[in-house]
């Protein structure tokens, strides 16, 4: 079946196809039925995905070879990205949904502007990365990982701003800008967490050896509440500023690898090593209830711009869409398990019109919804 989509403006689709192990890319226009352009991509293999920029200027397609390709519908030029390789990747999308960073498990670190299809790699370290965060305006990204310090990056410019000390003593595992940009929380394996002002790289460590190694971070709305996820299934709910511990809530499943308040702020979700997705209510500290939604550990927990829908991605190679108030499952998407592997980001583009998905076969998926 060929891969269709449609330009923003209403007016033109994609349609890309194999024909005689050529990859056929068309562009058509809707209202006189006419071909308006033709590409042949021979090299690149299948054509996994193709879809327009915000613009409608670029069309971004991505290949089994790992790359993506970027073509201006003007004047024809096309540029790749890197192959990605076959590295598990993680990555991150700011919270405007408008830039993607992903981690290959390299050097470096892959930047993307979602609005523009501008892609950028930046060396990051002298050691691998394990993590990323982008602050919610896409201007500053956070990684860290083997070199047991975080260091900040000005996305635009690529220029390092900020190196903090190695003070968690073991790896990085756990990372995450608040939502005014100024502060980071990270923890690791150390049983440390450290809570760093963005512009000095300083701030306090606050020593969590009675209770998890962490391998989640999140903010909540207000910024006044940090939860963090651990590697027995601890959730901790902590003051942001103090790290001042308000809760340790035992969800008995295992590691936990994602968390995230709602955007009222009112719960947490527990995304666990089982596949299933806690629901805990701040005020009273209860669990409130429970989706099964994967057959293994859930990676990651992203809501639609609206807010509305909860998108959970998981090491069963499934993207689960769900309306969390009523706790119902309202979409699944499967990206070929044997060729996908686990889904380590599902997040959605600033209009909620395209999901993201990057997987551990290093590729990234773009998805019309």
């Amino acid at each position: 079946c060929p891969v269709l989509d449609f330009s923003h403006d209403g007016k033109k689709v994609i349609v890309c196809k194999k024909l005689f192990y050529r990859n056929q890319l068309s562009l058509w226009n809707i209202e006189t039925g006419a071909k308006e352009k033709h590409w042949i991509h021979d090299h690149l293999l299948d054509i996994l995905g193709a879809c327009f920029s915000q613009d409608d200027q670029y069309i971004l397609s991505s290949h089994s070879t790992g790359r993506m390709a970027i073509r201006n519908i003007t004047d024809d030029t096309l540029r790749f990205s890197p192959a990605g390789g076959m590295g598990v990747p993680k990555g991150e999308l700011s919270e405007n949904g408008s830039r993607l960073a992903i981690i290959h498990t390299s050097l470096h670190l892959n930047l993307w502007d979602l609005n523009t299809l501008e892609f950028r790699k930046i060396k990051t370290s002298r050691h691998h990365n394990i993590n990323v965060d982008i602050t919610s305006d896409g201007k500053y990204f956070v990684t860290a990982g083997a070199t047991w310090h975080p260091v900040v990056f000005e996305i635009d410019s690529g220029k390092l701003m900020g190196r903090g000390l190695p003070a968690h003593k073991n790896k990085v595992h756990a990372m995450a800008f608040s939502h005014d940009g100024t502060r980071i929380a990270t923890g690791g394996s150390a049983k440390y967490l450290c809570l760093w002002d963005r512009e000095s790289m300083k701030g306090p460590r606050i020593n969590c050896s009675k209770y998890d190694r962490f391998r989640s971070v999140a903010f909540s709305p207000d910024d006044k509440l940090l939860a963090l996820g651990g590697k027995f299934g601890i959730l901790q709910i902590r003051n942001s500023k103090t790290g001042d511990l308000v809760a340790a809530l035992d969800g008995k499943s295992g590691e936990t690898r994602a968390v995230r308040f709602t955007p009222d702020g009112k719960h947490i979700l527990q995304g666990t090593g089982e596949g299933t997705i806690h629901l805990w209510e701040v005020s009273s500290q209860k669990k409130v209830g429970s989706l099964k939604a994967h057959q293994a550990e859930v990676l990651s927990l992203k809501f639609t711009p609206d807010g509305k829908t909860l998108a959970s991605s998981s090491r069963d190679g499934t993207i689960q869409f769900w309306d969390y108030k009523t706790q119902k499952n309202t979409r699944t998407i499967r990206l070929s398990p044997g060729n996908t592997g686990s889904i380590y980001l599902a997040g959605f583009t600033p209009e909620g019109r395209h999901l993201v998905a990057a997987c551990a076969n290093g590729l990234v998926y773009l998805l019309r919804l």
